[in-house]
């Protein structure tokens, strides 16, 4: 044989092998495990931006009557400021605010609006009545955190496509539900069921 049918001859065998895993990429693009875990995915997507989306806007908004709440507040001391946290009980849930200066005595008289995610129901922000300051509840960071960070890798493997290949897309659908599910095991606790 000469160099030229060689070079053919693994030219050939190179195509096959690309034939070859076009194939199995067509079979696996057909079959129902592919399907499922994109809709999985998709739904794990459309709860991490639910809640991105209402925190960052605050659009589920409700208000609560003063006598429903009862506050209690203290100071945490640390070398460089003074953060004053808020506690107040609602529905038999401790919601713990952090704010940088101590507020006037008559805010807990004023009733307050709760912005919370619609799907978690886990409070995000509060606002006293005429007052444009929002004060974060700081159990809700870890799951914000959470959501933007799976938000951002879904997004990625979907531009780029690696939903197509059978190992990325078993390993984002493994990240997507161990983060959900630690989401609502969280919001299980935080809704006192354990």
């Amino acid at each position: 044989m000469t160099s030229s049918e060689d070079q053919d001859i693994n030219l050939l065998k190179r195509q096959i092998v690309q034939l070859k895993k076009s194939i199995q990429s067509l079979k696996f693009k057909n079959s129902k495990i592919y399907r499922v875990l994109n809709i999985f995915n998709i739904i794990t997507f459309i709860l991490f931006f639910q809640y991105a989306i209402l925190y960052f806007f605050s659009i589920n908004r409700s208000t609560v009557n003063n006598r429903d709440i009862s506050f209690k507040s203290g100071s945490q001391l640390n070398d460089i400021s003074k953060i004053y946290v808020l506690y107040f009980n609602y529905n038999n849930y401790t919601f713990r605010v952090k704010i940088n200066k101590q507020l006037p005595q008559y805010y807990q008289s004023k009733n307050i609006t709760i912005v919370k995610d619609l799907v978690f129901n886990i409070p995000q922000k509060i606002q006293f009545d005429n007052d444009n300051r929002w004060f974060i509840v700081t159990q809700s960071l870890p799951v914000l955190t959470i959501c933007c960070i799976m938000l951002f890798i879904t997004i990625i493997s979907y531009i780029y496509r690696l939903n197509d290949i059978p190992n990325s897309l078993f390993s984002l659908t493994f990240f997507n539900s161990i983060s959900v599910l630690g989401i609502i095991f969280y919001t299980l606790y935080f809704h006192n069921f354990f």
